[in-house]
């Protein structure tokens, strides 16, 4: 992109020069009398001319195909009208902080190159009155710019060239100004959109089993790379500005959404590992401080393989309040299990030093003599931080699927006929079509297919002229794009489709898979657009790479699902198999056990089994794989019915209108 303007226009400039007036001379036609004068080019440096030139001009050219395109007419009273087709490639200053929804002013400076405002005026128009009218703006397209407005004036400047003389000139300077609204098809479909699914990638790890290194690393490497690369080549074709742009804001905030993805998963990591190595240590600490010897709470005669139903164990503060049989029997009946004697009572003794903080029952080798079993120790344990209770890398994980999407939301919702006749055919016949002869030739990228010649009247601000024009129609030949374009992006999709058939446990092997096809569709949707023109409609190529695009996209959170819902039903069925237990003396957690408030040492606390819900996932991991092998194949196959119907149907209807303008030709 660079920061000027290239326009193709017809420079019209007129004058009256009192020596060139002929006034009403007679010739012996036309009434005796000429109208006006109409010579070559070759005389008009012969004449007087005005110095005119572009201030902020950086290149222009005249046209000269077939001749020299201008010309020069000279009316009775001296007046001189010239007109000359040139382009001009200008300096456009673009303000794009708001790029690419900006909108650019542009302007092309007329002035007098030597002569002052002592010397010459220039003016828009007929006498200053039409200025609104000495530019014509109608019907122009542009394939990154929508014209919205123009404006003619004129000013003064005033220059510093004989300073030194302590003279000061000052000059009348025309300028042409246009506003331009930039499209933004073109940057939505090739980096808006792009980015966004990138971001939307990198949340798939937080779905993901945190044990699961490789895939939550792979994943989040990959996407960091692609926005490097995105921002990289976005940036390469930009003009290099000191401030920032709109769509550096965009991009640089997706990637620091990929990178905080990155970090998250650092930060889970580290104190998962932290977690593990506290517990680990906290159990050695108890180990040791067991004595070697503890009064026998309960003898347990029977099968030490008795099991019994539990789900949620709750400690009670108020053993009165439950009916039944007394505390202490109840408790003996939860530490002897079915078919032990009633009559078996607790032991009253109780460490002299205890602490209302209870442990879980443990079991312990050195504990278990004989099929015996015994009470946890109460101990005075240190009370768990706040920091430890209330963060988690499971919280982390959970809070993260919620709070980088919806901050990412919230930043989204924070550019003439009475001289000459031209006609076809040596006659003026209008349905000639022998004039243009086109003779078999070949091209490399289109097929020639037919040819319109017409006539027509164009007209102007300098008077009506005759134009004939050729209309050559071409088929774009399709084998290149299929073979470059369409079958890369379909075997793409194919291989996005094997993750459904690996093994859920293979994470790493799966998030491989879809990151790596995402890459490559990244990269063709890239190149692709990269050959083609920045127009701000969206191309029927597009449709499909998009689609494709959002293939493998969906292919990789369907594995983000997998993971979650197999995590899910993990925990579902260790959850089932506490349901039926060996009741077993469990060592102590201090990390997870709770403090009862108010309550003494003399309080006896025992479990109270519940039973277990039914489990309510009908959905399971294996199932979803199932339906993916089934649903993604079946929408893309559908998806290529209708786009190659379409397409055909639509090429079709081109080639129809196009017989019919031929016949009409």
């Amino acid at each position: 992109m660079n920061r000027d303007f290239t326009i193709d226009f017809y420079l019209r400039q007129t004058w009256q020069d009192p020596r060139l007036a002929f006034g009403d001379m007679f010739f012996g036609y036309q009434n005796g009398k000429i109208e006006s004068l109409t010579v070559g080019v070759d005389y008009l440096d012969k004449l007087w001319k005005p110095d005119t030139f572009f201030p902020n001009e950086k290149k222009s050219f005249f046209h000269t195909a077939t001749t020299h395109n201008s010309f020069l007419r000279i009316d009775p009273d001296g007046t001189v009208f010239t007109s000359q087709r040139l382009t001009v490639t200008a300096t456009c200053p673009m303000k794009l902080q708001l790029f690419p929804m900006d909108s650019q002013k542009c302007k092309l400076e007329i002035e007098s190159y030597g002569y002052t405002t002592a010397d010459i005026d220039l003016f828009w128009g007929k006498d200053r009155k039409d200025q609104g009218q000495v530019v014509g703006f109608e019907n122009i397209s542009l394939p990154q710019f929508r014209p919205v407005g123009y404006r003619v004036n004129v000013t003064r400047a005033t220059t510093s060239s004989d300073e030194y003389f302590f003279f000061i000139r000052v000059y009348v300077r025309l300028y042409f100004e246009v506003l331009l609204a930039r499209n933004l098809g073109f940057y939505l479909m090739n980096i808006i959109i792009p980015s966004m699914l990138i971001v939307t990638i990198s949340w798939v790890s937080f779905w993901l089993n945190r044990e699961a290194s490789p895939a939550r690393v792979g994943l989040g490497v990959t996407t960091v790379l692609t926005m490097t690369t995105l921002i990289t080549t976005t940036n390469n074709a930009m003009p290099k500005v000191s401030y920032i742009k709109g769509l550096d804001v965009f991009l640089n905030f997706c990637f620091v959404m990929v990178f905080a993805s990155l970090i998250e998963y650092a930060v889970v990591s580290y104190m998962n590992k932290k977690l593990a190595q506290r517990r680990e240590r906290r159990r050695k600490q108890i180990e040791q401080r067991i004595p070697t010897e503890m009064p026998m709470y309960n003898q347990i005669t029977s099968n030490a393989d008795a099991k019994m139903s539990y789900q949620n164990m709750t400690l009670i503060n108020d053993c009165a309040s439950l009916p039944g049989k007394s505390s202490i029997q109840q408790m003996d009946m939860l530490l002897g299990g079915p078919g032990q004697n009633p009559n078996l009572s607790v032991t009253e003794a109780m460490m002299p030093e205890c602490d209302c903080r209870t442990i879980p029952l443990m079991q312990n080798p050195r504990l278990v003599t004989d099929q015996t079993f015994w009470p946890a120790p109460f101990m005075k344990p240190k009370r768990a931080s706040r920091t430890c209770r209330s963060v988690t890398p499971s919280k982390i994980d959970k809070c993260s699927r919620f709070f980088f999407p919806m901050l990412f939301l919230t930043f989204n919702y924070g550019y003439t006929i009475a001289t000459i006749h031209y006609h076809w055919c040596q006659l003026k016949d209008v349905n000639c079509k022998t004039a243009v002869k086109v003779e078999p030739f070949e091209l490399t990228s289109y097929r020639f297919t037919n040819l319109c010649i017409n006539k027509t009247i164009a007209t102007t601000s300098s008077g009506s002229y005759s134009r004939l024009w050729a209309q050559f129609l071409f088929e774009r030949q399709f084998s290149f794009y299929m073979i470059q374009i369409y079958v890369p992006a379909i075997l793409v999709v194919f291989i996005s489709w094997v993750s459904f058939w690996i093994n859920p446990e293979s994470a790493p092997s799966r998030t491989v898979i879809g990151t790596l096809t995402i890459l490559s569709e990244t990269h063709l949707l890239m190149s692709t657009n990269r050959r083609l023109p920045p127009v701000s409609y969206i191309k029927a190529v597009d449709v499909y790479l998009i689609f494709c695009y959002l293939n493998v996209v969906l292919a990789l959170v369907e594995y983000a699902t997998v993971a979650y819902s197999k995590k899910k039903y993990e925990d579902e069925e260790k959850n089932k198999s506490k349901n039926i237990f060996e009741l077993k003396l469990q060592a102590p957690d201090l990390l997870r056990d709770a403090r009862i408030d108010e309550c003494t040492c003399k309080q006896e606390i025992f479990l109270v089994a519940k039973r277990s819900p039914k489990c309510t996932n009908c959905c399971t991991h294996s199932r979803v794989d199932l339906i993916a092998r089934i649903v993604f194949p079946i929408s893309f196959l559908t998806f290529n019915f209708i786009y190659w119907t379409v397409l055909l149907s639509l090429s079709g209807w081109r080639t129809y209108e196009n017989n019919m303008e031929q016949k009409a030709c």
